[in-house]
């Protein structure tokens, strides 16, 4: 575990330098009289549909992946492994459907988006090359995990992905191109870190393009293809899940509102930044841990990753709610995007349900009932799109958040209930309890000592104090046993222990 910790802790640290750059992105694309709230919804659509599209267009290549790359690695040489090259054109089969399907249904997309987003019509056909590239990487870094190079693939997507967008920004803002010429090198980002993904496998780690069937490909073809046909749909779900709502609401309220709804999701997403570095790490583990049947180890990174996502994302929830209103003015961010804080609540109530039960959906998808994913996702599917529809039109984009937020949790306690009822694991502990009781204890009496407060001062205060009140009983408590060995790592870094 101590290997486990070290990574999960380089790859958190890499994910949060790029929610910072992607923080700077956000700031200027709403900051005022930078970018209208049209076009900054229209980036926020615009990639909401390319990664609906990328997942589509992959037809489950990466799940095969995670659950056979053991097989590859133990039985052929790199020279031999043709996993990678497999998924790539299967990748490249699945989006020529896409193609297809986008040449034939442009008319569609037209009159459902022309009447209140007509600015994302201008830039249909973009949307084709950056879902190709967004499959792509998405391909490449499911092979890159099982060769634990979680911090590199991080980097890419995380942090170098949003740096280019910044670099954008700011050429854009210096009037050297125009919105137009920013949307195209925009659209086209995912190129960049795709290509640099592949030539590292391929050139640095020495796995060959390979376009010879293996005999473990033969082997376990019609189980790939099975596995492929269930969790596939199941990703589709989820995908669809969490990037249908800012699209509706494109579709029936205008990109202007989807811009203050994707606003708040981006602070959201600052939640889930734990989540993504566990779970990269914990899928090659999992996967390892079924093959050998070592319960114990699926039981203590379920449990683990349960404890560890609840307790940061509660962590920056309490932050950035004590800090929403005073940033907006203190900023001079545009006000309008304000409106979105009771979607940013009701959006984190239910990320947070969703990565405190853990890695539940991967403990599922690596193991022997992986079709269940695609059962459960069928509920899921079954929920989002009707409770999205209907809560989208009666309530513009805060039934959006309540879509997500029934869908959701709906969601995991099946899946809760599942491993509970197949497994005998179960992802709590006393110390979620504990933890809640500290989190809530720590945001009342934050509140009673900044209320006299304003500005910078205001935020500045609260942030100290919450974080003080907070991360204290919680080390004091040991409401996490990675806590301990964190710190020690820490100083012997900064050279405080011999």
């Amino acid at each position: 575990m101590a290997e486990v910790r070290k990574k999960t802790i380089l790859s958190t640290v890499i994910i949060y330098a790029g929610f910072a750059i992607g923080a700077l992105n956000t700031y200027l694309f709403s900051k005022q009289n930078f970018f209208t709230v049209e076009e900054y919804g229209l980036t926020r659509v615009f990639l909401d549909m390319v990664a609906i599209m990328g997942t589509l267009s992959m037809l489950g290549a990466q799940p095969a992946i995670y659950k056979f790359f053991p097989f590859y690695n133990r039985n052929l040489k790199k020279t031999e492994n043709d996993l990678l090259s497999g998924a790539l054109l299967w990748g490249m089969l699945g989006f020529l459907i896409i193609l297809l399907a986008g040449w034939l249904g442009e008319d569609i997309f037209i009159r459902k988006f022309s009447a209140r987003s007509p600015l994302l019509i201008r830039y249909y056909y973009w949307l084709f090359p950056a879902a190709l590239f967004m499959g792509l990487y998405s391909v490449t870094e499911a092979f890159a995990w099982h060769l634990e190079k979680i911090a590199f693939t991080n980097f890419l997507r995380e942090t170098l992905f949003r740096f280019i967008t910044t670099v954008l920004i700011a050429i854009k803002l210096t009037g050297l191109i125009s919105f137009h010429t920013f949307m195209i090198c925009f659209a086209l980002q995912y190129a960049i870190v795709a290509g640099i993904l592949l030539y590292y496998l391929v050139v640095v780690q020495g796995y060959k393009l390979v376009f010879r069937i293996s005999r473990v490909t033969r082997k376990f073809f019609k189980k790939m293809g099975t596995l492929i046909s269930y969790v596939y749909m199941g990703n589709i779900v989820h995908t669809i899940a969490n990037f249908l709502g800012a699209i509706l609401i494109a579709n029936t309220n205008g990109l202007a509102e989807a811009g203050i709804y994707t606003f708040a999701n981006y602070f959201v997403t600052i939640l889930q930044a734990p989540q993504r570095s566990i779970i990269s790490i914990s899928i090659p583990l999992l996967a390892n841990a079924w093959k050998d049947k070592d319960m114990a180890t699926i039981d203590r990174i379920y449990k683990r990753s349960s404890i560890n996502m609840l307790l940061s994302s509660i962590f920056i929830f309490f932050i950035i709610w004590l800090c929403m209103d005073t940033a907006v003015s203190v900023f001079h961010i545009n006000p309008s995007f304000l409106k979105g804080k009771w979607v940013f609540l009701i959006m984190s109530i239910y990320w947070i349900i969703e990565l405190g039960t853990g890695v539940n959906a991967q403990i599922i998808g690596t193991s022997n009932d992986w079709r269940f994913e695609f059962f459960s996702g069928v509920i899921l599917l079954s929920l989002t799109i009707p409770t999205n529809y209907f809560l989208v039109k009666q309530l513009g984009m805060i039934g959006a958040a309540y879509s997500g937020l029934i869908s959701i949790t709906i969601y995991n306690l099946i899946r809760i209930g599942f491993i509970w009822y197949k497994y005998h694991m179960q992802p709590f502990t006393l110390h979620t309890l504990k933890l809640l009781v500290i989190a809530f204890a720590a945001y009342g009496i934050t509140l009673l000592c900044i209320s006299s407060l304003s500005g910078l001062s205001y935020l500045i205060v609260a942030c100290v104090v919450f974080s003080v009140l907070y991360l204290l009983p919680v080390y004091f408590l040991k409401i996490t046993p990675d806590i301990e060995p964190v710190l020690q790592t820490l100083k012997k870094r900064l050279g405080l222990k011999k």
